[in-house]
C-alpha cells in the first residue's frame, strides 16, 4: 500500500531509478498509445 501511495503522490527523489522508471511509462504510454483511443474511434 506504501509503494502505490509514493507512485500517486509522485514522493521518489528526482534522478532516482523509481524516477525514471515512472518517467518512461508514462512517455511509453504517450508514445505507444494509438490516437484512435485520444479521439473516441477506439474503445
Amino acid at each position: 500500500m506504501r509503494s502505490i501511495l509514493r507512485i500517486l503522490f509522485w514522493t521518489y527523489d528526482r534522478g532516482s531509478w523509481q524516477d525514471d522508471i515512472l518517467c518512461g511509462l508514462i512517455l511509453a504510454f504517450i508514445f505507444l498509445t494509438p490516437k484512435g483511443v485520444f479521439d473516441g474511434s477506439v474503445l
